[in-house]
């Protein structure tokens, strides 16, 4: 919760710097993209056995689709995604034990990004959003549904400025979410790395 808290107060200050940025002056954009993620982390114990501790994932896929501004100095995007995730292994005792099971996520984020060199080839950018996001895990070793939670992004990367009008994105997104609910299973957090290849139209 301290970590979330840190996060939310870190990312208003961001978006409340860009009251700096006139919207008469900045470019409308459209952007899709897709990738590889895999789950960097979790907690979660169950009312039906409370040694579970951790939970563990194959490598999944995410795609997202995002719309906002962009500056000279940046941008302010509202984006939606998912991800999807295969469970393997689940933490019994202190032992790791195979199971099957999913885990998908659907979030809705509010993020801004810092962008370099826009006059350039090439512009490395840094930035990241708060949000919502729903997570479904179905699993037989598990009970619950799914669970609506406070979601944060960290993200950088950098894109090809092909021509002033469209751009190639290649970025990494760390996805986290806090104190998860799903009925008899609960989950102090989740956490997902995400790698992305995007493409983005400027208006």
């Amino acid at each position: 919760m301290k970590r979330s808290l840190i996060v939310a107060l870190t990312l208003f200050a961001l978006l409340c710097s860009s009251q700096a940025m006139a919207i008469d002056d900045a470019r409308p954009y459209f952007s899709i993209g897709g990738g590889l993620s895999k789950m960097k982390g979790a907690s979660i114990s169950d009312l039906n056995d409370s040694s579970i501790t951790r939970i563990s994932t194959d490598p999944g896929y995410n795609g997202l689709i995002a719309g906002g501004y962009a500056w000279d100095v940046g941008r302010l995007e509202f984006s939606g995604g998912v991800i999807y995730q295969e469970i393997d292994q689940l933490n019994f005792n202190a032992n790791w034990t195979d199971v099957e099971g999913e885990i998908t996520v659907y979030h809705l984020l509010m993020s801004i990004f810092y962008d370099f060199n826009k006059n350039g080839m090439v512009s490395p950018y840094f930035g990241g959003g708060i949000g919502a996001a729903r997570l479904d895990l179905t699993s037989d070793a598990l009970s619950g549904n799914d669970a609506v939670t406070f979601a944060y992004q960290l993200g950088a990367g950098f894109t090809l400025n092909t021509s002033d009008d469209f751009v190639i994105d290649f970025g990494y997104r760390l996805l986290g979410t806090n104190n998860l609910d799903f009925g008899e299973t609960k989950a102090d957090f989740f956490v997902f790395q995400n790698v992305n290849v995007g493409l983005r139209w400027l208006y």
